[in-house]
């Protein structure tokens, strides 16, 4: 009888500690469960950045390549960007 009541008590304390709300079977997405460690959103922000810069540039050569006078002076100034670069 006396093993008996301890498997009660064993029992009776499992079920207390699966109504604990820490002890939920559904978890909380909000606290730290979607967050990136900081060195992910570095070089996330950094790929943003580059992808950024490189859109930019690309659109001034464009510009530049356009406001020249004569088509060869366009074409030497891509060729030179695309060697170069």
């Amino acid at each position: 009888m006396n093993s008996q009541t301890k498997e009660d008590e064993r029992d009776g304390l499992e079920k207390e500690e699966t109504h604990r709300s820490e002890a939920s079977i559904h978890p909380s997405y909000t606290t730290g469960f979607l967050t990136f460690p900081y060195d992910v959103i570095c070089r996330r922000r950094l790929a943003r950045k580059k992808r950024r810069f490189a859109a930019q540039i690309n659109r001034e050569i464009n510009h530049i390549i356009a406001m020249k006078m004569r088509a060869i002076d366009g074409i030497r100034l891509e060729l030179l960007f695309t060697i170069n670069g």
